[in-house]
């Protein structure tokens, strides 16, 4: 704290984008499994947006897949910061329902 303290009274504020994080603010969780859980909804929507016609009715559905998952990430990682992803880094997930997701 006292770094960054003497660096926004020295208005170096291009400096304090440039120090490392300490790992303890950090969520346990990768930046992947975060994004998973926001697509927790995401079978239930995308599967009635498929079958509709209605291109208006469609999007409604997916912008509600989209919105309503948006609250579990930060929940899910404890309202931290999660870890930077590492170049190469991947996951796999098989939802509940048979849904399976790959990130990278």
């Amino acid at each position: 704290m006292g770094k960054v303290a003497n660096k926004l009274i020295k208005v170096q504020f291009s400096d304090i984008l440039k120090m490392s994080a300490p790992a303890f603010i950090h969520s346990p969780n990768s930046y992947l499994e975060c994004a998973a859980m926001d697509m927790r909804n995401a079978a239930t929507y995308l599967n009635r947006a498929a079958e509709t016609r209605d291109p208006i009715e469609r999007l409604k559905l997916i912008t509600a897949m989209y919105i309503g998952g948006q609250h579990i990430s930060p929940e899910y990682c404890q309202m931290r910061a999660p870890l930077n992803p590492i170049l190469g880094e991947s996951l796999q997930r098989e939802l509940p329902d048979g849904t399976r997701i790959y990130m990278e």
